[in-house]
């Protein structure tokens, strides 16, 4: 019976001796993490296990200074910015103090076998008058470096394909200094290893690429007419994401190009705009669905795009004149009785009748006699007398349209 106490004795003192120990270590630990990071923490992936914040705010120093931001721009282009180049400092010290103030030092067994991270938002601080000058020294920043974007645009006829091409736009490396600056200046205060200029949207970009979903596609006088044809033979793809073509008092075709399919089937995105007077869009064949606006100027003169009135986004409606209509008639009637052939012939002998009187514009026939008008046709010899009364009559016209 006395044995069986004294053994009952010895377990308990050994049972409060290990209860004595496991409480001094529970204690002693929890006066440690007062001010040491628990078992399995990392922070910024740096081993802080029972380490106290300034310990870990010395390692992170330490690292800081291996810091450096590789920037890379467009074709091969790339520098790096050394935390040592612009004096890059950061402060972790309050957020390391505010980690050690969020541990419950009482429950410090868990971390045993529980991991703790942290990653801490870090605010670099650098010299903003150095940086500045780094940047302004970087070769791509250069301005003699810099090549503007280029829109895409419609190529030349290929005759191998039987249509246009498109040319696909060049994205250049014309940087925007400004945005370059604050990607560059965030970058580093985020503590960035790596800056995309191009994913940063530093670069000025084209304002039309292959890729738009939609294409609009358009040009005045001359240009409207090559807006036209190049749709007609453009490639399908492409010209499914077209949306609107538009002639801005453009020539038209002849009856053989106005009659084909290809044109036939531009003609539900064709929109065409001529002034009141206008002369060049009613030449030869286009849409008949004409929008006439008006403009400020009269007869030739209102070709000029910058005469016609709008209100808003919105050109004012107008009602073609009779002087158009007349010229236009006259004309119809030159490809109504000449063949192509005679007709070139007889636009180069006007042409020459103004280049030779140096006449650089339509307006300028104002300025001359009409005895001294009659001569200068006279004078053509290699035109019939029919002809010249043609020309007669419209240069009248002419004369007329700009003095209205």
């Amino acid at each position: 019976m006395k044995k069986d106490n004294k053994c009952k004795r010895i377990s308990a003192l050994i049972i409060i001796v290990i209860m004595g120990i496991l409480m001094l270590v529970y204690f002693t630990f929890c006066y440690i993490f007062q001010t040491h990071y628990f078992f399995h923490t990392t922070i910024d992936y740096i081993e802080s296990s029972v380490q106290t914040v300034d310990t870990v705010s010395d390692i992170l120093k330490d690292e800081f200074q291996k810091y450096s931001l590789h920037v890379i721009g467009r074709e091969d282009t790339e520098v790096t910015i050394s935390a040592e180049d612009v004096s890059l400092k950061v402060d972790t010290q309050d957020a390391l103090q505010e980690i050690m103030d969020s541990q419950n030092a009482w429950l410090w067994p868990v971390s045993i076998w529980k991991e703790y991270s942290y990653d801490l938002e870090h605010i670099g601080q650098y010299e903003e008058d150095v940086l500045e000058q780094i940047i302004d020294t970087i070769p791509f920043m250069k301005r003699d470096y810099m090549k503007a974007p280029q829109n895409a645009y419609i190529g030349d006829f290929q005759e191998s394909t039987g249509q246009y091409e498109l040319v696909k736009a060049y994205p250049g490396t014309y940087l925007r200094k400004g945005k370059v600056c604050d990607s560059i200046k965030l970058a580093l205060e985020n503590m960035d290893t790596e800056l995309n200029l191009e994913e940063a949207g530093c670069y000025i970009e084209p304002s039309i690429t292959s890729e738009d979903k939609e294409i609009y596609i358009g040009g005045h006088s001359k240009g409207g007419n090559l807006a036209m044809t190049s749709v007609m033979y453009i490639k399908e793809d492409i010209f499914n994401r077209i949306k609107t073509i538009y002639n801005l008092d453009g020539p038209g075709f002849r009856d053989k190009e106005y009659t084909s399919s290809n044109f036939k089937k531009i003609l539900p995105k064709l929109q065409v705009y001529v002034p009141e007077d206008t002369i060049v869009g009613m030449l030869l064949n286009t849409s008949n669905n004409k929008y006439i606006v008006k403009s400020t100027a009269r007869g030739v003169l209102s070709h000029n795009m910058n005469t016609w009135q709008c209100f808003g986004e919105f050109l004012e409606k107008g009602k073609q004149s009779k002087l158009s209509i007349t010229i236009d008639n006259r004309i119809k009637s030159w490809f109504k009785n000449y063949n192509d052939k005679e007709i070139k012939r007889m636009i180069n002998a006007i042409f020459n009748i103004l280049e030779n009187n140096n006449i650089k514009e339509f307006k300028e026939i104002k300025n001359l006699k009409w005895n001294q008008i009659v001569k200068i046709i006279n004078e053509v010899n290699d035109i019939d007398s029919a002809t010249k009364k043609l020309y007669l009559d419209t240069i009248k016209d002419l004369i007329w349209v700009n003095t209205k």
